[in-house]
């Protein structure tokens, strides 16, 4: 009582700790590990203010020993992430126990979030930013998962409107009204010089990431081209009906349940024309055919005139194929699955084209495998 009474402090009060741990962060102090742990421990069982609350969460107040720094706690997660070592700084593993004082009581985040990715993706945008390939797939995989949350609709709705930037996949962030989603090889190879191709990770689900995209006005390929048989006088002189039996019940049945089973998605949204292939005729034209691609995109119009061994009429459901060609069976297996498919159309057309019974090396050229 007598050393109270001259001023003394005869205990260490919140507000003592507070003004000297922040002290400290303000001068830069060099502060050892287990001292810092044990400032917070003593902070996690005293009862605090709200106002001491505000002032770590608004200050430097975390001490990081790797480089003796003082950050804030918006710049920590508290459960460590494969990715994003230079934007945030991870406690679980510094402070092992002090959980409940970082993310309960002054609000450091627990773990990348929704929000937390749709910032990240604002910073690369906005300042342009290189992040390392493995963050940029942590964004979008992300991203991805999180859109379709009902908590975040309104949210994403708002993120994809006000997006002026897209990323492409040469791993650029370019104006968004230039974009195309690629769902075809085949038409992709056509326009390669006239389109620009948004990015998707690498083992990304062509479907998912049409959908995402999708969201942001970013139009598909396939959606965006028309298809015609560009020589008017062209006749069918030599037409025929096909002499091998192509599209039988048993491959129709095949190319159903191949795609039922690897992209249900498809199947759903493809069954009329999945059915169509049940009625489809093939004709044989002897020569291949003149055909036209007009792909209209952000209110420009490019085309393409090209000599393709396959031609498919939706409106008569008639198939034109060049059946002289030395590789028609590979020609109307990609055709069929491109039409069906477009986005997993590569892997389809194998199939059929072996149910076709090819028997060459032909196939193994094409896709450049090694033997």
């Amino acid at each position: 009582e007598l050393l109270g009474e001259f001023g003394v402090h005869t205990s260490i009060t919140t507000s003592d700790i507070l003004e000297y741990l922040l002290c400290c962060s303000e001068q830069q102090k060099v502060m050892g590990i287990e001292f810092a742990s044990k400032i917070y421990s003593n902070l996690s069982v005293r009862s605090m203010t709200d106002q001491d609350i505000e002032s770590l969460k608004n200050n430097n107040c975390i001490y990081i020993p790797e480089g003796n720094k003082w950050v804030s706690p918006s710049q920590c997660l508290w459960e460590k992430s494969s990715a994003f070592k230079e934007q945030f700084f991870y406690l679980s593993t510094i402070y092992q126990g002090l959980k409940k004082f970082f993310v309960e009581k002054i609000g450091v985040q627990e773990k990348a979030d929704c929000e937390t990715y749709l910032k990240l993706w604002e910073e690369c945008e906005n300042t342009e930013k290189i992040f390392n390939n493995q963050d940029v797939e942590e964004i979008y995989k992300n991203l991805i998962k999180f859109k379709n949350h009902s908590d975040i609709k309104e949210k994403w709705q708002r993120f994809c409107e006000c997006r002026t930037k897209l990323l492409s996949r040469d791993g650029k962030f370019e104006g968004k009204n230039i974009f195309v989603f690629s769902d075809s090889r085949l038409f992709e190879d056509l326009f390669r010089d006239s389109i620009n191709i948004v990015y998707i990770p690498p083992d990304g689900k062509n479907d998912e990431w049409k959908d995402f995209y999708h969201d942001f006005g970013v139009p598909a390929l396939t959606e965006s081209i028309s298809i015609k048989i560009s020589d008017d006088d062209f006749v069918h002189d030599e037409l025929s009906d096909c002499t091998e039996d192509y599209l039988t019940s048993e491959c129709v049945v095949m190319v159903s349940t191949w795609i039922f089973q690897n992209d249900s998605s498809s199947y759903t949204s493809n069954l009329a024309l999945i059915e169509k292939l049940k009625d489809v005729r093939i004709f044989n034209v002897g020569r291949d055919i003149p055909v036209q691609y007009t792909l209209k995109l952000h209110d420009k119009i490019y085309e393409k005139d090209t000599l393709s061994k396959v031609f498919w009429d939706d409106r008569k459901n008639i198939i034109y194929c060049n059946t002289n060609s030395d590789d028609i069976d590979g020609e109307l297996a990609y055709h069929i699955a491109q039409k069906v498919v477009s986005t997993t159309a590569v892997q389809l057309s194998d199939s059929i084209e072996h149910y076709f019974g090819e028997t060459t090396l032909r196939r193994i050229e094409r896709q450049k495998w090694n033997i």
